[in-house]
């Protein structure tokens, strides 16, 4: 009578202990999702900045291109840093 009751006991200790783990196995894999989904979104992001970046370089260019043969004004300065560091 007495063993049997430990046996249960341990049972129930031995199932909740199962359920727990189970339950943090679910929350590790969770959390390998969410964190795979943040790192493709995040290079997605960091390669849209970089594009946007290449982008205005080469506007940049294009403009100083344009003002080689003259000597930019103040106001062309601004507009040149404003396009590039926008």
């Amino acid at each position: 009578m007495k063993i049997e009751r430990h046996q249960q006991e341990e049972k129930a200790k031995r199932d909740g202990l199962n359920i727990q783990l189970a339950q943090l196995v679910d929350k590790a894999r969770q959390y390998a999702r969410v964190l795979k989904d943040f790192q493709e979104v995040y290079l997605e992001i960091f390669y849209l900045f970089i594009i946007q970046k290449f982008f205005r370089f080469r506007q940049y260019e294009k403009m100083n291109l344009s003002f080689q043969s003259r000597k930019k004004s103040e106001k062309e300065k601004k507009k040149i840093c404003y396009i590039f560091f926008k």
